[in-house]
């Protein structure tokens, strides 16, 4: 991470605010939030995520997790 440059990461959190949006129109419903902090929000989570993979003694498939992480991303988390 030292040598990921902070152009390189404002590119990422870029396309990732790019990702988030459709015609224009922002995926997420709450006019108020900041594109840039839902980007890092994102960013934080996958990378979480991939960190734990690597460094796990276990093995196991990452990419069944994404449906998981874009449900939490896009619906937020409540109590049933």
């Amino acid at each position: 991470m030292e040598e990921f440059s902070a152009a390189g990461f404002a590119e990422y959190l870029a396309l990732i605010r790019s990702a988030s949006r459709k015609d224009s129109e922002q995926v997420y419903s709450v006019p108020t939030l900041n594109a840039k902090i839902v980007a890092k929000i994102l960013f934080g989570a996958l990378d979480e995520m991939a960190t734990n993979w690597i460094l796990s003694p276990r093995r196991y498939k990452l990419a069944p997790m994404a449906d998981q992480v874009l449900d939490i991303f896009l619906n937020g988390v409540s109590a049933k």
